[in-house]
């Protein structure tokens, strides 16, 4: 039985194509990019131990479910409970890894019951957590999305003026300074993981990269993944009007992946900062836009 204990983590810094990357690849035939929760690190520390005699006590199981069911954002995933408990105990976990891929697996069941072959996760806030990642799931691959500094900077601002009633707004500077000191400290951080990991467990790509030519660059992706290209994975638009893959309550401030890339936001920066915003970006950030091919 596959144990499905070699998932790709989606990564990037806030506003950098990451919700659209992971609606891309979630609509491949074999692969599924659940919308993000932090549960896997949260629950990390009171059942990293887990065992396969863990599953066998009930009462446990059933506060692990419990504990589950009251994470942050999973109530976006629609999970039936019932039905999870069931398929862990039938699968057996014996470790964390595998009890973890049950949730992503029961996931799946429950929208759309595809036949898989990966699963992966898209979450920006496990940039702090990328040891943990690798710690849990030693065999992962990690795909890093990188966009210029200057329009995650102009995204970021838009998201100050949101009107949403959502719970869930994203938490962001606006500052210009602290846009650009967030941005580095963020890819000094990518980096430096990437550093360390396998040719075959890392690979980079451009925002800018995918808006202007998606087709290539997913070829480069599921390569790197080892699956097959499917042309099905540029039709997410359609998938994620009719099934709203991307959740409700996340949709004021991800209207655009509703419909295909917009080319001419690339670059957008230069007509709406100011000259000033601009230098001090730069000024911060210049080393980092500079590595990533960023003027």
């Amino acid at each position: 039985m596959q144990d499905y204990t070699k998932p790709f983590f989606i990564i990037g810094n806030p506003r950098s194509g990451t919700s659209l990357f992971r609606l891309m690849l979630s609509n491949h035939p074999r692969m599924i990019v659940p919308p993000e929760s932090g549960f896997m690190q949260w629950w990390h520390p009171t059942y990293q131990n887990w065992t396969a005699e863990d599953t066998a006590n009930e009462a446990y199981l059933n506060q692990f479910i419990k504990d589950l069911s009251s994470s942050k954002k999973i109530e976006t995933w629609k999970i039936d409970f019932d039905s999870l408990k069931l398929r862990i105990q039938k699968v057996i976990p014996k470790n964390y890894a595998q009890l973890i891929a049950q949730v992503y697996l029961q996931y799946t069941a429950d929208n759309g019951n595809k036949n898989i072959e990966r699963w992966g996760d898209k979450n920006n806030y496990f940039i702090e957590h990328l040891d943990l990642l690798h710690e849990i799931y030693p065999q992962a691959q990690f795909l890093f999305i990188v966009r210029d500094g200057r329009d995650v900077a102009c995204s970021y601002k838009a998201i100050k003026n949101l009107k949403t009633e959502s719970a869930y707004k994203p938490k962001l500077p606006y500052d210009i300074k602290d846009i650009a000191n967030e941005w580095v400290e963020n890819h000094q951080t990518i980096l430096k993981f990437s550093r360390a990991l396998e040719p075959s467990q890392c690979h980079f790509l451009k925002y800018e990269d995918l808006v202007l030519n998606p087709k290539a660059v997913l070829k480069e992706v599921t390569d790197f993944l080892k699956m097959e290209f499917s042309i099905e994975m540029l039709n997410y638009p359609d998938t994620n009007r009719s099934n709203k893959t991307e959740p409700l309550e996340m949709m004021d401030w991800k209207k655009k992946t509703l419909s295909e890339p917009d080319s001419s936001e690339l670059g957008k920066y230069k007509k709406i900062l100011s000259t000033r915003e601009i230098q001090e970006f730069n000024k911060i950030a210049k080393p980092i836009l500079n590595h990533f091919g960023y003027e």
